[in-house]
């Protein structure tokens, strides 16, 4: 529910602000699933139905040349892509329009949307800093030292991080997840519930 706050604000300060150019239209490209039809609906729901009309893409339907069409037709006042998918599929249209677009839903999002000029991205990766700190008070003990085991492409994320966590005294060390022993020999027996 926190991040239905971030994207109303967002798309409240890009519609007041002075960017607002074309028919009022808010294009939405995104991936199927539940999570994403949920923010779908609540824009639908939080936006003034008489001055914005919110135009939903799905992935599935798209290519980056029908993508940039729609821009080009539509000439919507913002952009919002949910996912990572999303992203890539912007960038692939070669877009150069100043439209704003916000991007969300997606893995280091802030890091996918560079080079896309006039965005914004709302991240939902939790703080290194924040679950640690949290950690140490559950525990009631000093935490000192922390290895993460992540992705080579959050290599930018948790360095990030380090800056955060060096205030609270913890040293973070990044280990690639494509190098690290532990992570090849359990992983036959690593199941999602």
């Amino acid at each position: 529910m926190e991040m239905r706050k971030y994207i109303y604000l967002f798309i409240a300060i890009i519609c007041m602000s002075g960017l607002v150019v074309g028919k009022n239209i808010i294009m939405v490209v995104h991936p199927t699933g539940q999570a994403f039809s949920d923010v779908l609906e609540g824009i639908n729901a939080e936006i003034d139905q008489e001055e914005y009309k919110v135009i939903p893409y799905s992935l599935k339907k798209l290519s980056a040349g029908k993508l940039k069409d729609e821009i080009s037709r539509n000439q919507p006042v913002l952009i919002i892509l949910m996912d990572n998918k999303s992203v890539s599929l912007y960038k692939k249209s070669n877009i150069t329009t100043k439209i704003p677009v916000l991007a969300m839903m997606g893995v280091n999002i802030q890091s996918a949307i560079e080079g896309i000029p006039n965005s914004g991205a709302i991240s939902y990766e939790i703080p290194i800093v924040t679950s640690l700190v949290n950690l140490r008070s559950v525990l009631n003990r000093d935490i000192s030292t922390v290895g993460v085991i992540a992705r080579s492409n959050m290599k930018e994320f948790v360095k990030h991080q380090k800056k955060f966590c060096k205030n609270e005294k913890i040293r973070i060390i990044h280990i690639n997840i494509a190098s690290c022993p532990l992570f090849y020999l359990y992983k036959p027996t690593l199941r999602l519930r």
